[in-house]
């Protein structure tokens, strides 16, 4: 006998997958999405500084970024020029 269970979403009742015999949510996309992004919302909130990582923190990395930076905007030039070169290797 197939054992049927109730969507935790959308509250119809669907048959789970037999290689996943817990499953909690029906497979219709709108389950699948919310249930997903439900998911998300709770390791988001449970990781906090996850992508903080991108944060300039250390002066090292400040000056670094500041350095880069300049450098580009001093260097324009080159880069036209490069992707002019670029764009003839492409296309011929």
């Amino acid at each position: 006998m197939i054992e049927k269970k109730i969507c935790k979403i959308c509250s119809k009742e669907f048959v789970p997958d037999k290689y996943h015999p817990r499953q909690r949510v029906c497979s219709s996309k709108e389950c699948q999405n919310a249930r997903q992004m439900k998911n998300q919302r709770v390791w988001r909130s449970n990781n906090p500084n996850y992508f903080k990582y991108k944060d300039k923190k250390t002066p090292w990395e400040l000056r670094r970024y500041n350095y880069l930076k300049k450098w580009r905007q001093d260097h324009r030039g080159y880069f036209k020029s490069y992707r002019k070169k670029i764009k003839k290797q492409k296309f011929a």
